[in-house]
């Protein structure tokens, strides 16, 4: 397929596949806790039993919270934001897209949405819950294994 164009066709050809391919990833999402690895305005936060997060979106000229969530243990909340795409002309112009999904999920769509401020008039505030804090259903016994038969 490649073998009858030019190097510099070839070098295009490629380079648009490289375009596509890497439009397809940013497209689907990619969640893996500590981020993507470059600056794509994502966030991936994990509740575990000893490590459960309320996440706080704060407009910094405010100081105002302007959204929170409680992160469920065994779960993940992921936030991705766009700039340009809330209300225009406004203290928010951005959109923040967000979701709650099973632990380890790399990728889906986030169906939740909210108009945010700018990047640099925003800010995200992890605060962990005092611990530990077990999924519904588990006790601290069953998750130690000290509950149970005697």
């Amino acid at each position: 397929m490649l073998g009858n164009l030019t190097p510099l066709n070839r070098f295009r050809r490629l380079c648009a596949f490289g375009v596509l391919g890497a439009g397809v990833l940013a497209a689907s999402g990619c969640y893996s806790e500590g981020g993507l690895g470059w600056s794509e305005d994502q966030y991936c936060y994990v509740s575990r039993p000893y490590q459960p997060w309320t996440v706080i979106l704060k407009d910094t000229r405010t100081g105002q919270e302007l959204w929170s969530v409680e992160v469920p243990v065994g779960k993940q909340l992921v936030i991705h934001f766009l700039p340009g795409t809330g209300v225009p002309g406004s203290a928010t112009p951005d959109t923040m897209e967000w979701g709650i999904m099973e632990e380890g999920v790399e990728g889906g769509q986030l169906a939740n949405t909210l108009p945010a401020p700018p990047w640099n008039s925003r800010r995200l505030d992890p605060i962990l819950r005092p611990v530990p804090e077990f999924q519904p259903g588990i006790s601290a016994g069953a998750a130690t294994g000290t509950g149970g038969a005697k």
